[in-house]
């Protein structure tokens, strides 16, 4: 039995739609409740800025394979049991 690679994004798709909805309540509750200070802006553009940059990283190393691709459910299983 043969399924596309592409299958195994969409639970990683659902789960970067949940981290982007915990994103969003982590900005809203931080500019909303948090002290208005320099130090407050400056913690919100590090937080923001490394979330993007780790989905432009993610974005790449996802870019690098072949997602049309074919795998054989039964050749990960004989995989496995040849390395033991």
């Amino acid at each position: 039995m043969t399924f596309p690679l592409w299958i195994l994004l969409l639970p990683f798709i659902l789960f970067l739609f949940v981290a982007l909805v915990f994103v969003f309540f982590n900005l809203f509750h931080m500019a909303r409740f948090g002290l208005q200070t320099v130090k407050t802006t400056i913690i919100l553009g590090i937080y923001i800025l490394s979330s993007l940059v780790a989905i432009g990283g993610i974005a790449i190393l996802l870019s690098l394979f072949d997602w049309m691709d074919t795998v054989e459910f039964g050749s990960l299983f004989m995989l496995s049991a040849s390395i033991l």
